[in-house]
């Protein structure tokens, strides 16, 4: 029994033994194909690598070949044998295309030595840029006329004031020295000149509150001196009184220092200036103030009409009607404190050179009178 049992152990043991061998032979052979299939990814992995470092090396010299074409002596790259690996990466990169950027340098502004200017209007035939375009019209397209008559003097009066300024941001430009009035320079100035509109709306809408009571039988006669007889044509006080505070408020303004341009008052200054009258009553047409824009599709059919009833009747006595114009600006010239460019006139003449003479019979100059007395005890008080 006992030596039976020994064999059972003994072939019990050797049964173990050979399935244990047989199960770390089946264990090691998975491992080995682990490692061999990692071994041939690595060396596709390597070769890939190897690959793409000449492909960016190629990429590299490209890029200094485009950027130095000036140095032609440069050695160039022989072929080189590219694997299968390489040429799969060869249809997926592209070349870098080089794009030269031009050098672009800023243009300062030029400095002129220039004399002092002195301060005065500039001179109507004095040359000017050539005034191309607004891209912000002082005045509506309709006003057209208007608006031809005065662009030249716009481009005059930037320049004028540009002179007389005599603009030095810093204290690096000496005395005598300013920036140069370029067509640049005058293009910014006209960008920032529409304010005429404005100008002329505000004192149009109190001078219409003086001077009607928005009545709708005064909507067509504002222009009489008169509205009920309808008579006194174009002689109606707010005409003058608007053309006073736009072009003649000062000695500075427009119609002062261009007075050439306002002597005799241009009939499309006129014709305007009832467009303005006839824009601001039609607010009050209904009898409730209505706000409306002074915009062109608005008022361009009544300043038609109104500039072509001027013509028609100064074509009735043409003489008459340019002296009622020159004494339009006559008046508001002399009301702004303008100074007439005429030769003085003598005042002494007729009566009173003839009262001065009188006063001076019985005097030899040399002694006083009682009249001189007063006037020592009046200023020693």
């Amino acid at each position: 029994m006992t030596w039976c049992s020994t064999k059972q152990t003994i072939q019990s043991d050797k049964e173990l033994e050979s399935e244990n061998c047989s199960s770390i032979k089946r264990q090691s052979k998975p491992s080995e194909k682990v490692q061999h299939k990692d071994k041939e990814t690595l060396e596709k992995t390597q070769k890939q690598l190897v690959g793409l470092q000449k492909k960016l090396k190629k990429l590299e010299k490209g890029q200094q070949k485009a950027l130095l074409d000036d140095h032609p002596d440069d050695s160039e790259e022989g072929p080189e044998s590219e694997d299968e690996d390489s040429i799969m990466f060869s249809s997926t990169i592209k070349p870098i295309e080089v794009i030269p950027i031009p050098e672009v340098q800023a243009r300062p502004l030029r400095r002129v030595e220039q004399t002092p200017v002195e301060k005065r209007p500039l001179s109507p035939s004095a040359t000017s840029p050539p005034l191309k375009s607004l891209k912000k019209p002082l005045l509506p397209v309709a006003l057209a006329d208007s608006v031809k008559l005065f662009l030249d003097v716009c481009a005059q009066w930037a320049e004028s004031c540009w002179a007389n300024v005599q603009i030095v941001p810093n204290d690096e430009l000496d005395e005598g020295q300013c920036y140069e009035f370029t067509p640049q320079i005058l293009g910014v100035i006209q960008r920032h000149s529409s304010t005429m509109q404005s100008r002329l709306i505000e004192p149009t809408h109190t001078q219409v509150v003086v001077c009607f009571g928005f009545r709708q039988d005064l909507n067509k006669t504002f222009h009489y001196k008169d509205p009920k007889t309808k008579t006194g044509y174009c002689k109606n006080l707010i005409i003058f009184n608007l053309i006073s505070k736009t072009w003649f408020k000062d000695t500075e303004a427009q119609g002062v220092v261009f007075k050439q341009l306002f002597n005799p008052i241009p009939l499309e200054t006129i014709a305007l200036i009832w467009t303005l009258i006839d824009h601001c009553i039609s607010k009050w047409h209904s009898g409730v103030f209505v706000q409306a824009n002074f915009k062109e599709d608005n008022v361009s059919n009544f300043y038609k009409v109104s500039l072509a009833d001027l013509r028609k009747w100064t074509t009735l006595n043409p003489t008459v009607m340019t002296n009622k114009r020159k004494k339009l600006f006559d008046r508001a010239f002399k009301k702004s404190g303008g100074i007439t460019s005429g030769e003085p006139q003598i005042q002494l003449k007729g009566d009173a050179e003839e009262r001065a003479r009188r006063e001076l019979e019985g005097h030899t100059g040399e002694t006083d009178s009682e009249g001189d007395k007063h006037d020592d005890e009046a200023s020693d008080n």
